[in-house]
């Protein structure tokens, strides 16, 4: 069984019309309400950047082992760097995951106030030495996507009945994680009841997902049944996460997702485009009614970051376990 998520065409928003925006806005509040999934297309991102990442990607993780683990995840004071095969269970009651990545997110300098005061998640990156244009590719595609979880996160205050720039504000300064993931060619007899990533929400705004023709990606639908979400060249697959669950009292629900490892290669970018790390976050008084009162607690962006992070990679439940 296939999918059939929304195929949502994006150029009305960017044409800047409100007729438009408001077109687009109700479309993917629509597919937020019904599966929280859609599929972007004309999005304003260029193909040949898109081809130049999922390049970039791949170069990556042909390298020798030792060379990406120069910069492991593990040894950055920000979360950013490799992760090495099986690091990381996104479903925590389930064996690690069958894949590899690279994380990159909001550069920031050691002079930075955040840094210098050792806020979690910010700082500088940390890069590979090859292959050569791998930080000028990714720079320039985290900045395109970046733009577009505004835009995304736009679309959304305008379906809620919100001014526009409502949640502009509150991404001022995000926890915006580029992800490069690589699920390595595998004899899946070797692995049984494993998967390319397990069963999860994602955690913030909203997630912009990019993958190659090889497929995997599945979603649970509201009847309970797990369906694989086809690929379409040049097009963006995006999610709410927990967090704009939160927001909309549970009207954009956050869709559980899984990755299938086909025994093939298989390359995907995602940018997970979360709020500022000290955004407090409360159901909004627009998704609260008598019939509907709140049904979420307050948290901060920071502190559920921390919490499912702690959870999800090995090498963070090593640390709180040591100290």
């Amino acid at each position: 069984m296939s999918s059939s998520i929304p195929q949502i065409d994006f150029s009305p928003f960017l044409e800047g019309h409100e007729a438009g925006k408001k077109q687009v806005a109700s479309q993917i509040g629509k597919a937020c309400r019904e599966i929280g999934f859609f599929t972007l297309t004309d999005h304003g991102v260029s193909l040949e950047l898109i081809q130049r990442v999922f390049d970039a990607n791949r170069e990556f993780h042909q390298q020798p082992l030792e060379e990406k683990e120069e910069i492991l995840i593990s040894h950055s004071a920000h979360h950013r760097g490799y992760h090495p095969f099986s690091a990381e269970a996104t479903d925590p009651n389930a064996k690690p995951d069958l894949k590899e990545a690279f994380d990159m997110a909001l550069e920031l300098s050691l002079d930075d106030p955040d840094v210098k005061a050792g806020k979690p998640f910010h700082g500088p990156n940390v890069w590979p030495r090859n292959p050569p244009q791998f930080r000028k590719t990714l720079e320039e595609y985290y900045q395109a996507l970046l733009l577009l979880g505004e835009q995304i996160c736009r679309c959304f205050a305008l379906d809620l009945g919100l001014d526009e720039d409502y949640f502009v504000d509150k991404h001022s300064k995000p926890l915006a994680q580029l992800r490069l993931l690589h699920y390595p060619e595998l004899d899946m007899s070797h692995h049984p009841d494993q998967q390319g990533a397990g069963a999860h929400t994602d955690y913030g705004s909203v997630a912009i997902l990019t993958q190659d023709s090889i497929g995997g990606l599945e979603i649970k639908t509201r009847e309970g049944q797990w369906i694989p979400i086809e690929p379409v060249e040049g097009a963006f697959v995006c999610n709410v996460g927990h967090i704009m669950e939160i927001w909309t009292n549970g009207l954009y629900p956050a869709t559980w997702h899984r990755v299938a490892n086909h025994g093939r290669d298989r390359y995907s970018q995602v940018l997970f485009y979360d709020p500022n790390f000290d955004c407090l976050v409360e159901p909004l008084k627009c998704c609260v009614s008598e019939t509907h009162p709140p049904a979420y607690q307050p948290i901060t962006m920071g502190q559920y970051l921390e919490d499912t992070f702690n959870k999800t990679f090995v090498y963070r439940d090593y640390e709180e376990s040591t100290n």
